[in-house]
Protein backbone atom coordinates (compact mmCIF):
# COMPACT_ATOMS: atom_id res chain seq x y z
CA UNK A 1 0.00 0.00 0.00
CA UNK A 2 1.17 3.51 -0.89
CA UNK A 3 2.81 5.95 2.16
CA UNK A 4 0.70 9.01 2.85
CA UNK A 5 3.16 10.21 5.04
CA UNK A 6 3.44 13.29 2.30
CA UNK A 7 -0.06 14.23 3.40
CA UNK A 8 1.03 15.49 7.07
CA UNK A 9 3.23 18.25 5.27
CA UNK A 10 0.39 20.43 3.91
CA UNK A 11 -1.12 23.30 5.26
CA UNK A 12 -5.04 22.22 5.38
CA UNK A 13 -5.86 25.65 6.61
CA UNK A 14 -5.23 27.19 3.24
CA UNK A 15 -7.77 25.00 0.51
CA UNK A 16 -7.20 26.19 -2.71
CA UNK A 17 -10.47 25.31 -5.00
CA UNK A 18 -9.80 24.86 -8.37
CA UNK A 19 -13.30 23.99 -9.83
CA UNK A 20 -15.61 25.93 -11.19
CA UNK A 21 -19.30 26.44 -9.56
CA UNK A 22 -22.58 25.00 -10.86
CA UNK A 23 -25.01 27.26 -11.32
CA UNK A 24 -28.83 27.91 -12.61
CA UNK A 25 -29.21 29.06 -15.95
CA UNK A 26 -26.16 31.18 -18.85
CA UNK A 27 -23.27 32.06 -16.04
CA UNK A 28 -21.54 28.76 -16.46
CA UNK A 29 -18.59 27.66 -18.46
CA UNK A 30 -20.53 25.60 -21.41
CA UNK A 31 -19.00 23.09 -24.63
CA UNK A 32 -19.84 21.24 -27.61
CA UNK A 33 -23.51 22.68 -27.43
CA UNK A 34 -24.85 21.28 -24.59
CA UNK A 35 -27.61 23.34 -22.96
CA UNK A 36 -27.01 25.18 -19.71
CA UNK A 37 -27.96 23.76 -15.92
CA UNK A 38 -31.28 24.39 -15.16
CA UNK A 39 -32.40 24.48 -11.46
CA UNK A 40 -36.01 24.36 -10.69
CA UNK A 41 -38.63 23.72 -7.35
CA UNK A 42 -39.77 20.20 -7.13
CA UNK A 43 -43.68 20.35 -7.27
CA UNK A 44 -45.67 17.59 -5.99
CA UNK A 45 -49.58 17.52 -6.23
CA UNK A 46 -49.82 18.91 -2.96
CA UNK A 47 -46.07 20.39 -2.71
CA UNK A 48 -44.01 23.20 -3.98
CA UNK A 49 -40.65 22.91 -2.98
CA UNK A 50 -40.03 27.10 -2.67
CA UNK A 51 -40.50 28.38 0.26
CA UNK A 52 -40.88 31.44 -1.42
CA UNK A 53 -43.89 30.14 -3.09
CA UNK A 54 -45.06 28.70 0.10
CA UNK A 55 -43.29 25.55 0.56
CA UNK A 56 -41.85 23.97 3.92
CA UNK A 57 -38.46 24.12 2.65
CA UNK A 58 -36.83 24.28 -0.52
CA UNK A 59 -36.47 21.20 -2.79
CA UNK A 60 -34.55 21.46 -6.30
CA UNK A 61 -34.05 19.35 -9.11
CA UNK A 62 -31.12 20.24 -11.09
CA UNK A 63 -30.85 18.99 -14.96
CA UNK A 64 -27.00 19.28 -16.65
CA UNK A 65 -24.73 17.42 -18.37
CA UNK A 66 -21.34 16.87 -16.29
CA UNK A 67 -18.86 16.81 -19.46
CA UNK A 68 -20.37 20.02 -21.06
CA UNK A 69 -21.18 22.23 -17.76
CA UNK A 70 -18.65 22.74 -15.34
CA UNK A 71 -15.45 21.00 -14.14
CA UNK A 72 -16.02 17.50 -13.94
CA UNK A 73 -13.86 14.07 -13.93
CA UNK A 74 -14.13 11.41 -16.64
CA UNK A 75 -12.44 7.96 -16.93
CA UNK A 76 -12.03 4.99 -19.21
CA UNK A 77 -15.42 4.19 -19.78
CA UNK A 78 -15.59 8.08 -21.72
CA UNK A 79 -14.45 5.50 -24.97
CA UNK A 80 -17.47 3.09 -24.12
CA UNK A 81 -14.91 0.49 -22.73
CA UNK A 82 -15.92 -1.99 -20.67
CA UNK A 83 -14.89 -3.90 -16.99
CA UNK A 84 -11.25 -5.20 -17.21
CA UNK A 85 -12.56 -8.58 -17.75
CA UNK A 86 -14.31 -7.38 -20.98
CA UNK A 87 -13.07 -7.23 -24.49
CA UNK A 88 -12.93 -3.75 -25.49
CA UNK A 89 -13.65 -3.91 -29.00
CA UNK A 90 -17.25 -4.86 -27.97
CA UNK A 91 -18.16 -1.19 -27.60
CA UNK A 92 -20.11 -0.50 -24.34
CA UNK A 93 -23.17 2.55 -24.04
CA UNK A 94 -23.81 4.50 -21.11
CA UNK A 95 -25.18 1.99 -18.68
CA UNK A 96 -22.84 -0.58 -19.28
CA UNK A 97 -19.32 1.35 -19.62
CA UNK A 98 -16.54 1.34 -17.14
CA UNK A 99 -17.97 3.36 -13.88
CA UNK A 100 -16.02 6.72 -12.62
CA UNK A 101 -16.54 5.42 -8.90
CA UNK A 102 -14.69 2.43 -9.69
CA UNK A 103 -11.69 4.17 -11.41
CA UNK A 104 -10.36 5.93 -8.20
CA UNK A 105 -10.56 4.14 -4.34
CA UNK A 106 -7.79 6.70 -2.80
CA UNK A 107 -8.65 10.74 -3.39
CA UNK A 108 -5.27 12.56 -2.05
CA UNK A 109 -2.54 12.92 -4.92
CA UNK A 110 0.85 13.86 -4.74
CA UNK A 111 -0.07 16.86 -7.54
CA UNK A 112 1.95 19.27 -9.42
CA UNK A 113 0.72 22.48 -11.26
CA UNK A 114 2.25 24.16 -14.83
CA UNK A 115 1.53 26.98 -16.63
CA UNK A 116 1.38 27.02 -20.49
CA UNK A 117 0.79 29.01 -23.42
CA UNK A 118 -0.97 26.64 -26.44
CA UNK A 119 0.84 27.49 -29.81
CA UNK A 120 0.20 26.58 -33.25
CA UNK A 121 1.88 23.51 -34.25
CA UNK A 122 0.81 23.59 -37.97
CA UNK A 123 1.35 26.54 -40.26
CA UNK A 124 -2.06 27.96 -40.99
CA UNK A 125 -3.75 25.82 -38.76
CA UNK A 126 -6.43 27.70 -36.52
CA UNK A 127 -6.26 24.73 -34.23
CA UNK A 128 -3.75 25.22 -30.99
CA UNK A 129 -2.38 22.71 -28.97
CA UNK A 130 -0.46 22.07 -25.72
CA UNK A 131 2.63 19.99 -26.92
CA UNK A 132 5.02 18.08 -25.31
CA UNK A 133 7.69 20.12 -25.34
CA UNK A 134 5.38 22.33 -23.40
CA UNK A 135 5.28 20.34 -20.59
CA UNK A 136 8.12 17.70 -20.83
CA UNK A 137 10.25 19.91 -18.96
CA UNK A 138 8.05 21.16 -16.46
CA UNK A 139 7.60 17.36 -15.69
CA UNK A 140 11.09 15.92 -15.97
CA UNK A 141 12.93 18.91 -13.57
CA UNK A 142 10.70 18.52 -11.29
CA UNK A 143 10.36 14.33 -10.47
CA UNK A 144 13.65 14.30 -8.73
CA UNK A 145 12.81 13.05 -4.99
CA UNK A 146 8.83 14.23 -5.64
CA UNK A 147 7.27 12.00 -8.34
CA UNK A 148 3.78 13.34 -9.27
CA UNK A 149 0.19 11.38 -9.37
CA UNK A 150 -1.54 13.95 -10.55
CA UNK A 151 -0.53 17.41 -13.46
CA UNK A 152 -2.63 20.52 -13.30
CA UNK A 153 -2.09 22.26 -16.47
CA UNK A 154 -3.50 25.99 -16.93
CA UNK A 155 -3.60 27.72 -19.74
CA UNK A 156 -3.10 30.96 -21.18
CA UNK A 157 -4.26 33.67 -21.32
CA UNK A 158 -6.07 32.76 -17.72
CA UNK A 159 -8.84 35.21 -16.94
CA UNK A 160 -12.32 34.90 -15.75
CA UNK A 161 -13.70 34.31 -18.66
CA UNK A 162 -12.91 30.72 -18.35
CA UNK A 163 -16.05 30.53 -15.60
CA UNK A 164 -18.46 31.30 -18.03
CA UNK A 165 -17.26 30.98 -21.73
CA UNK A 166 -19.53 29.43 -23.91
CA UNK A 167 -16.80 27.30 -26.04
CA UNK A 168 -19.02 25.95 -28.62
CA UNK A 169 -17.79 26.79 -32.23
CA UNK A 170 -14.72 28.32 -30.70
CA UNK A 171 -12.37 25.69 -31.46
CA UNK A 172 -10.42 26.11 -27.77
CA UNK A 173 -7.00 24.53 -27.68
CA UNK A 174 -6.19 21.56 -27.02
CA UNK A 175 -3.43 18.55 -26.08
CA UNK A 176 -1.35 17.41 -29.12
CA UNK A 177 -1.93 13.32 -28.59
CA UNK A 178 1.91 12.95 -27.91
CA UNK A 179 1.83 15.12 -24.86
CA UNK A 180 -0.53 12.62 -23.28
CA UNK A 181 0.92 9.65 -24.83
CA UNK A 182 4.64 11.11 -22.35
CA UNK A 183 2.46 11.70 -19.63
CA UNK A 184 1.19 7.94 -19.32
CA UNK A 185 4.63 6.79 -20.15
CA UNK A 186 5.49 9.23 -17.06
CA UNK A 187 2.92 7.11 -15.01
CA UNK A 188 0.80 10.75 -14.48
CA UNK A 189 -2.80 8.91 -13.50
CA UNK A 190 -4.68 12.16 -13.21
CA UNK A 191 -4.58 14.94 -15.60
CA UNK A 192 -6.53 18.20 -14.82
CA UNK A 193 -7.04 21.01 -17.73
CA UNK A 194 -9.27 24.37 -17.42
CA UNK A 195 -10.12 22.93 -21.16
CA UNK A 196 -13.12 21.59 -22.53
CA UNK A 197 -11.76 18.81 -23.55
CA UNK A 198 -8.40 17.26 -24.25
CA UNK A 199 -9.00 16.98 -27.53
CA UNK A 200 -10.07 19.01 -30.45
CA UNK A 201 -13.42 20.42 -30.38
CA UNK A 202 -13.94 18.92 -34.27
CA UNK A 203 -11.84 15.98 -34.57
CA UNK A 204 -14.23 13.80 -36.71
CA UNK A 205 -14.54 11.51 -33.44
CA UNK A 206 -11.14 10.42 -33.23
CA UNK A 207 -10.06 11.52 -29.25
CA UNK A 208 -6.67 10.66 -29.67
CA UNK A 209 -5.52 12.24 -26.88
CA UNK A 210 -7.88 10.85 -24.82
CA UNK A 211 -6.50 7.34 -25.96
CA UNK A 212 -3.05 8.12 -25.56
CA UNK A 213 -3.82 8.93 -21.84
CA UNK A 214 -5.28 5.79 -21.14
CA UNK A 215 -3.19 3.44 -22.90
CA UNK A 216 -2.20 3.24 -26.28
CA UNK A 217 -4.52 0.65 -28.22
CA UNK A 218 -6.88 0.62 -24.87
CA UNK A 219 -4.20 -0.58 -22.68
CA UNK A 220 -6.35 -0.21 -20.04
CA UNK A 221 -5.00 2.14 -17.90
CA UNK A 222 -8.28 1.85 -15.30
CA UNK A 223 -7.04 4.03 -12.36
CA UNK A 224 -6.61 7.20 -14.78
CA UNK A 225 -8.56 9.95 -14.85
CA UNK A 226 -8.92 12.97 -16.74
CA UNK A 227 -10.73 16.74 -15.16
CA UNK A 228 -11.30 19.38 -17.35
CA UNK A 229 -13.29 22.60 -17.27
CA UNK A 230 -11.40 23.37 -13.82
CA UNK A 231 -10.07 26.84 -13.14
CA UNK A 232 -6.72 27.47 -11.47
CA UNK A 233 -6.45 31.31 -10.13
CA UNK A 234 -3.80 33.56 -10.84
CA UNK A 235 -3.02 34.13 -7.51
CA UNK A 236 -1.99 30.17 -7.30
CA UNK A 237 1.26 29.54 -8.07
CA UNK A 238 2.85 27.01 -10.13
CA UNK A 239 4.63 23.94 -7.96
CA UNK A 240 3.69 21.27 -5.70
CA UNK A 241 0.53 20.45 -4.11
CA UNK A 242 -1.22 17.57 -2.27
CA UNK A 243 -5.14 17.24 -4.08
CA UNK A 244 -8.22 16.24 -2.85
CA UNK A 245 -9.99 14.75 -5.64
CA UNK A 246 -13.57 14.48 -4.94
CA UNK A 247 -16.59 13.48 -6.72
CA UNK A 248 -19.93 12.44 -6.72
CA UNK A 249 -20.41 8.30 -6.11
CA UNK A 250 -22.55 7.74 -9.86
CA UNK A 251 -22.61 4.71 -11.95
CA UNK A 252 -21.67 6.61 -15.05
CA UNK A 253 -18.30 7.26 -16.92
CA UNK A 254 -18.37 10.87 -15.31
CA UNK A 255 -18.60 13.07 -12.29
CA UNK A 256 -19.04 16.42 -11.37
CA UNK A 257 -15.95 17.31 -9.03
CA UNK A 258 -14.20 19.14 -6.63
CA UNK A 259 -10.60 19.41 -7.15
CA UNK A 260 -9.26 21.34 -4.34
CA UNK A 261 -5.23 21.79 -3.79
CA UNK A 262 -3.61 22.10 -0.32
CA UNK A 263 -0.21 24.07 -0.31
CA UNK A 264 2.96 22.38 1.63
CA UNK A 265 4.00 23.62 4.91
Amino acid sequence: MASFDWVKNLDFSKPLDISIPLSNGENNPRAFGISHPVFSAFQGINFVGDVSKGGACNVTNIFFSPHGNGTHTECFGHLGIGCENQDFREGFGVQDCFKIRDAISVFWFKALLITVQPSTVEQGSVQRYICKSDIENSLIGSMSGFKPEALIVRTLPNNLDKLSCDYTNLNPPAFDPEALEFLCDQSILHLITDLPSVDPENDGGSLAAHKKFWGENYAARYNATITELAYVPNCILDGFYGLNLMLCNLEAEVSPSRPVLYPYL
